[in-house]
């Protein structure tokens, strides 16, 4: 008869090594400090205007500068990092990294009404509206005979 081995110890195992891995990717994908946040954006095309709609938790309107140049908008957001005022306390963990610096750029369509461009920052989340500008009208043009 075939005797049956526990299973518990060899379960245990995999699930450390699991964590492990969970713990080793959580590593190697986490921004470094000082590296460049990478903020998740939408962008929207309606009939009359196209629309940006960037994720910038924990950054404020004073931190954010929206530019275009050379038919590229510019994002770009930068926080410095707060000295900490209790020099008792100090992080086992840190994940939630208050400063750092963002910046996104977008190449726009010809469409687009440069000077018509707006911004708008609200609780995190910046959102550019870029107005289509108006199509020519199309115009017959008149042929001529030498008659």
């Amino acid at each position: 008869m075939m005797e049956v081995v526990p299973m518990v110890p060899a379960l245990r195992m995999w699930d450390e090594l699991d964590r492990e891995f969970a713990r080793m990717w959580d590593e190697m994908l986490r921004p470094a400090r000082g590296e460049v946040y990478l903020a998740p954006i939408d962008v929207v095309e309606t009939p009359t205007a196209f629309k940006v709609q960037a994720l910038l938790p924990g950054y404020g309107p004073e931190d954010v500068t929206v530019s275009v140049e050379d038919g590229v908008l510019s994002i770009t957001a930068e926080r410095k990092a707060e000295q900490e005022e209790n020099g008792e306390a100090r992080y086992l963990r840190r994940e939630i990294a208050l400063y750092g610096r963002y910046r996104r750029l977008l190449r726009l369509p010809e469409e687009v009404d440069v000077d018509g461009i707006t911004a708008h920052f609200k609780n995190g989340l910046l959102t550019v509206e870029l107005p289509k500008a108006p199509k020519a009208a199309a115009k017959a043009i008149p042929i001529r005979t030498d008659a």
